[in-house]
């Protein structure tokens, strides 16, 4: 399996992103090749691929902690130890701010995330 990195995830978009733009600087009536690959048909998309076992989404987060279920901070620690269980492999993080991030924890504006 190829090793992805920042640099090559970057580099992809900007590929993906200056392509897009070629495609919609066509003027309109000028005929895509045939070769052209047809565009993904995202119509019937569910929206996002299923998350790994355990993990949870920020809403389902915020009601366990409204619940008692769990806390902020326990939360924050277990986001903490999934971001470093996979950085050494996708190397993502740029700036650890997971102090910053404990600090935080607890002190969230009311709303539909307040806890998270």
């Amino acid at each position: 399996m190829a090793r992805m990195t920042r640099r090559s995830a970057l580099l992809g978009g900007t590929a993906f992103a200056a392509l897009a733009a070629c495609r919609e600087s066509e003027s309109p009536g000028t005929e895509t090749p045939a070769a052209a690959a047809p565009e993904p048909d995202i119509s019937a998309s569910t929206g996002s691929a299923p998350a790994p076992a355990g993990w949870i989404d920020g809403t389902d987060m915020a009601a366990r902690i409204a619940r008692g279920d769990t806390s902020s901070a326990a939360e924050v620690e277990a986001a903490i130890a999934r971001a470093n269980a996979v950085n050494g492999e996708i190397n993502a993080i740029a700036s650890e701010l997971f102090d910053t991030a404990r600090a935080d924890a607890g002190h969230t504006p009311a709303g539909p995330f307040q806890g998270v």
